[in-house]
């Protein structure tokens, strides 16, 4: 059976981008130098009690009052500041909370990009053919075996940044495996890693899985670091199992558990 969407699934809809209020922008940015160059000072400490309120209004006309809920006086700056970048990193301005990505149903014009990520000498080493160069009908039947759900995550102006799939599926134990591909030629900013977490809550809202199972090589998780988020436990090992470089790596497989993903994700719904 295979999972059905929305046309475009987010985990939350806009009108619209409507235009910068630079004054708003510019008190945000004042705001965030000065939080910038206050170390160990809580919020409150390095604005005043006028510059919070400041603060708080500006945050609130560019990305939504519900941001409020995450911004706090009692933040250190260094939190804020980090909070203030999530804010302009992911956030669309006025009025809605719509995310940077989206997913979208696997179309016939995306194949070709896929096909070329998925085979490029410079990382194809890292996905599934690992280095092997099948024909491109061969691949196309194989991105529909044994998947069970898989979407193209894109950008707000309908750019193509990757593909994420749920396979190996044993619905009647309560998981299956998640994977995702990259093939956007430009400088990656963490859409993939949105795409996935879009993808994850789609899966554990629309489904009765227990847990979801990540499958990789060392050499993969020391780039991506998944083992250091915290729903991801470690789970098995096989040891030595990947060649990769004149070298064996093991690999790692992870889980992710339906409660430990709903209570870490709770404060990014908002955010992404």
């Amino acid at each position: 059976m295979r999972l059905d969407a929305p046309a475009s699934y987010r985990l939350a809809t806009g009108t619209g981008d409507p235009p910068q209020n630079p004054l708003v922008s510019n008190l945000v940015d004042e705001a965030k130098a000065a939080l910038e160059h206050a170390h160990g000072d809580t919020v409150r400490e390095a604005l005043g009690d006028a510059g919070v309120a400041a603060l708080f209004a500006a945050v609130a006309a560019e990305w939504g009052d519900d941001c409020l809920q995450y911004l706090s006086s009692q933040l250190t700056a260094a939190e804020a500041v980090d909070l203030l970048d999530r804010f302009q990193r992911n956030r669309v301005r006025a009025q809605t909370t719509v995310g940077r990505v989206s997913l979208a149903p696997l179309e016939e014009q995306a194949y070709r990009a896929l096909y070329r990520a998925s085979l490029d000498p410079r990382s194809s080493f890292r996905w599934r053919y690992r280095g092997t160069t099948p024909e491109f009908s061969y691949f196309v039947q194989s991105l529909f075996a044994g998947t069970k759900a898989q979407y193209l995550v894109q950008g707000r102006d309908s750019h193509t940044y990757g593909l994420v799939a749920a396979y190996s599926d044993q619905a009647d134990l309560g998981h299956c495996y998640i994977g995702f591909l990259r093939c956007s030629d430009r400088k990656p900013q963490g859409e993939m890693h949105e795409g996935m977490f879009l993808f994850i809550d789609y899966l554990f809202n629309s489904t009765s899985y227990r847990k979801l199972y990540v499958e990789i090589p060392q050499y993969n998780e020391d780039e991506i670091g998944l083992t250091q988020l915290g729903p991801f436990v470690i789970e098995g090992c096989l040891k030595e199992h990947d060649f990769h470089g004149g070298k064996l790596f093991d690999r790692l497989i992870l889980a992710l558990y339906r409660e430990s993903w709903d209570s870490w994700a709770e404060p990014y719904r908002a955010i992404l």
